[in-house]
């Protein structure tokens, strides 16, 4: 279901992820084989999606979603997409959501809501949410840990 031509393979000690000023390294120190793929406007169109997916061959996906400042719609883009993976039988064992964005609101009752859905994922797909400000390199394993990304 993914389209080949949105995907490409690759062995490096970082995987580099960018779009408007924003931006995530996923860290690969033993060069591993990963796969990055552009989900929004490729192998999603016309639909909400988040922006990038790094996958290994076998067990581990992350989902990306570089942002401005409207952290609710990246949560629906993420969301999106998670369920567009499952309904097409392709998530695989270990999960993660990572958003990067300007600046997520303080305000109380957007936190409420982000910790709804940091909750949601949790139980729905045992994948962390983590939400970011900055461009950052990120540790797989922290990704995929509920503790936190760095």
């Amino acid at each position: 279901m993914i389209k080949a031509k949105c995907s490409e393979s690759l062995r490096v000690s970082k995987i580099k992820v960018a779009e408007n000023g924003k931006q995530a390294v996923i860290l690969n120190p033993n060069k591993e084989v990963f796969t990055r793929t552009k989900v929004d406007g490729c192998t999603i169109s016309n639909k909400t999606a988040c922006d990038w997916l790094i996958q290994d061959n076998t067990i581990t996906s992350i989902f990306i979603e570089l942002k401005g400042c409207d952290v609710e719609h990246a949560i629906e883009q993420i969301e999106a997409t998670l369920l567009f993976m499952k309904n097409n039988g392709l998530l695989t064992e270990r999960l993660a959501a990572l958003i990067v964005c300007s600046k997520p609101s303080r305000h109380p009752s957007f936190t409420a809501k982000l910790q709804k859905a940091k909750s949601r994922l949790s139980k729905e797909y045992k994948a962390p949410l983590h939400v970011v400000t900055g461009n950052h390199e990120y540790k797989i394993d922290r990704l995929l840990s509920h503790t936190g990304p760095h």
